[in-house]
């Protein structure tokens, strides 16, 4: 017996008080053995205390002779107010359960055989219309159809509701994290999901499965703060596909975290622009807000117009996972001493910032295999600023594509830039007052340009297309030679070469990139010149596999002097990458062209070739592509010749 019902069984042995507060008077207390006996009972005759013994609904009851019409109409179940059959509401008098404030929901007839949801719903409105907890004792509850009010009742205990058969479990009580509350065999019972759908749900819903999910993201997030004010293991807000436009989703405002929330959208492949969308009512508020100190993880989520569409208050963790914004203000915000790690995403044509630090932010771009798997911010031409980062932040920035905005990144005053690697920037600046170490395949292309250190604007170094950490230099505004210097001359962005999506021939040969040599001949032994070409296979005949492949070929004055051949059976989504250098030997050997290609899952393609005895300064130089398979497609989004 639980020392609760020992504490029962004792008060009516001695002497018991009742509801109104007056002291009575008791002998013996007289037994039934239901609580319809007991109701039955007269109390004039059977005295003014009473024990049943059923079991599950056991307990302790005295007799109040007061109006007690209101608790009865709270108490449809008798978990705790039990009226006389001679008078059902309670007007009379009840019998009223001795307990705490904690309700067991086992006093209202929920068990764990059958359909409780009749049971659930009377329990949880008791609690809810006088302000009691519930008690769950450990086992499976089938609550097959919606409960009112369930997110407004504090829940204490082991059980967890069945939504519906074979639905998911939701536990009435998270607990991990805490040693203490481990069970072996039971670790499913760390893990709650709310379901939100935009289109079926409604807020009047609880929420626990998908045909009885609550309508907005906003009703699901209050919905958590009554689990805290701590929320202890793994808590899941499901967005179905769809367009939100009912206020800002506010996360981890009222209640902290210890592992991370989860609020995820419809589930799409990887990389691929989210079919959940939150919109900002034309930029006039925030579409997703992050509590201080809260730790989230977005995962396929899309914002749209808003003033932000994900801004993190102070010190939050955040992870955005192929979270997309389009036409706000400022994509992401991240605030003071916040942290946050990148697993892809899309950026467009923010107003302002595709991406803005406060102070002291650490963050951690983190590529992944596959399409999708890098950070992506495109200006469109229309974002002044697509990463500014404040003082003191600091961390990785590795494979952040971002295009067309006047300034790529900035960092100011005291920051500085670690590992940047794999980042691809085209078109603005990239500027850092202490230095920035870019290695790892890096290219900086179009009319990218990297500032340092106390430059004057015209002095600023422009690289384009190189492989940067090749070279082994730190821009810090010390070292300052070695790095490839010249000119963009030429770029070639989304060109495609086959057949058009609707299926219309386009052309066979394409030209890339091109450069005239104006009184800039080979140099003895110098660099030359080279080009990058970066492309995907983005089509294929039936059999998923093309049919020819692609060449891709160096030119002076429309002569070849190399090509290099990417051989057919490629796959869809196959990477592609061809590298040139066209260099003149040291004494009066003769101009020499060496070309590799690399293909996804493939070793290099190399290729060694002999141009004309001299390339004469006012050369042309030409990058072309040119199609072998008839049905294939193929583009290339990077084409570049540098200096």
């Amino acid at each position: 017996m639980r020392g609760r019902n020992r504490r029962l069984w004792l008060a009516a042995a001695i002497g018991v008080w009742s509801a109104s507060g007056a002291a009575l008077e008791v002998s013996q207390p007289t037994t039934y053995p239901t609580i319809a006996a007991l109701a039955a009972a007269d109390p004039r005759a059977g005295g003014s205390a009473a024990i049943v013994s059923e079991r599950a609904r056991a307990g302790v009851f005295v007799w109040d002779g007061t109006d007690r019409s209101r608790q009865v109409r709270a108490d449809p179940a008798r978990c705790i107010h039990v009226p006389p059959a001679s008078d059902p509401s309670g007007a009379s008098g009840i019998w009223t359960r001795l307990a705490d404030r904690a309700v067991d929901v086992g006093w209202c007839g929920v068990t764990t055989t059958g359909d409780a949801t009749s049971a659930i719903t009377a329990a949880v409105g008791l609690a809810h219309a006088e302000g009691r907890e519930l008690y769950w004792p450990p086992g499976d509850y089938l609550g097959a159809r919606s409960i009112p009010h369930l997110h407004e009742v504090t829940h204490r205990g082991r059980g967890r509701i069945v939504a519906g058969r074979g639905g998911p479990r939701f536990p009435v009580e998270v607990h991990a994290y805490d040693d203490a509350y481990r069970t072996p065999g039971r670790e499913d019972d760390v893990d709650a999901t709310l379901f939100v759908d935009p289109v079926t749900g409604d807020d009047d819903n609880d929420g626990l499965a998908p045909d009885r999910a609550l309508r907005t993201p906003r009703r699901a997030a209050s919905a958590l703060a009554n689990y805290g004010p701590v929320l202890r293991g793994q808590w899941r807000i499901k967005l179905a596909a769809g367009r939100y436009s009912t206020g800002t989703l506010a996360l981890g405002h009222e209640y902290r975290t210890l592992g991370y929330l989860v609020v995820s959208g419809a589930d799409v492949s990887p990389g691929a622009r989210p079919e959940t969308v939150v919109e900002g009512d034309q930029r006039a508020r925030d579409c997703i807000t992050i509590g201080a100190d809260a730790a989230v993880w977005l995962r396929a989520i899309g914002t749209r117009e808003c003033n932000r569409g994900v801004v993190a208050g102070r010190g939050a963790r955040l992870v955005l996972d192929n979270v997309w914004d389009e036409g706000s203000n400022i994509g992401w915000e991240l605030g003071q001493g916040s942290s946050y790690r990148a697993l892809g995403g899309t950026l467009r044509r923010e107003r302002q910032f595709g991406v803005r630090e406060l102070f002291g932010v650490t963050r951690n771009y983190e590529p992944r295999p596959g399409p999708g798997g890098r950070v992506r911010i495109d200006g469109g031409g229309v974002t002044p600023q697509c990463f500014l980062s404040k003082e003191n932040t600091h961390g990785h920035l590795r494979g952040l594509h971002a295009f067309d905005c006047t300034e790529i990144l900035v960092n100011l005053q005291s920051s500085a830039v670690a590992n940047v690697s794999g980042i691809r920037l085209g078109g603005g600046t990239m500027r850092t007052p202490l230095g920035v170490y870019v290695g790892g395949a890096s290219e900086i292309h179009g009319s990218a340009a990297i500032e340092w250190g106390d430059n004057p604007p015209n002095e600023r170094i422009l690289v384009t297309g190189v492989d940067i950490d090749s070279y082994g230099h730190r821009v810090d505004g010390a070292q300052r030679t070695g790095w490839a210097r010249g000119r963009v001359v030429g770029h070639g962005f989304g060109v495609e070469l086959g057949t058009t999506a609707a299926g219309t021939p386009s052309a066979t040969t394409v030209e890339l990139a091109s450069a005239a040599m104006d009184n800039a001949p080979l140099s003895v032994g110098g660099a030359g010149f080279s080009f990058v070409v970066a492309g995907e296979v983005i089509d294929t005949p039936a059999g998923g596999v093309t049919a020819g492949g692609v060449q891709v070929a160096l030119l002076v004055d429309d002569a070849q002097i190399g090509s290099v051949r990417i051989p057919p059976g490629l796959p869809s989504g196959a990477l592609l990458e061809v590298r040139g250098i066209l260099v003149k030997p040291p004494g009066d050997g003769k101009p020499v062209a060496r070309l590799s290609a690399f293909v996804s899952g493939q070793p290099p393609i190399l290729e060694r070739a002999t141009p004309p005895s001299s390339v004469p300064e006012r050369s042309r130089l030409r990058v072309i592509a040119r199609r072998e398979g008839a049905a294939d497609r193929f583009r290339f989004d990077l084409a570049e010749i540098y200096r």
